[in-house]
């Protein structure tokens, strides 16, 4: 691997540990305005991965919406992880046994 790969891999490696588990639901708590993206108060969002951009100082947590279209949220570094919960829920689905 070259020196300037390793770079933008390291790069893309959070430096904060994901609130977030891969593959799980999350239903949106309140309507909100991110960076990038709009979120909806209800809508289910199925969490992917995350990346960080040492250039803009945050991290995008990347989900996918009931339509399979990504969906972007970012946090700023001095922005507190634990406000995650203000916005996000995980979604407990019943598997009716």
């Amino acid at each position: 691997m070259s020196r300037k790969s390793k770079q933008m891999t390291d790069e893309s490696k959070p430096w904060r540990q994901s609130p977030f588990e891969r593959n799980k639901k999350y239903i949106v708590r309140r309507d909100f305005r991110a960076m990038r993206d709009e979120f909806r108060c209800n809508e289910v969002l199925t969490y992917d991965v995350d990346h960080y951009s040492r250039h803009d100082n945050c991290t995008a947590y990347l989900f996918y919406d009931t339509d399979n279209k990504r969906r972007i949220w970012d946090v700023n570094d001095d922005t507190e992880l634990e406000i995650w919960q203000k916005y996000f829920s995980l979604l407990e689905i019943a598997d009716g046994t």
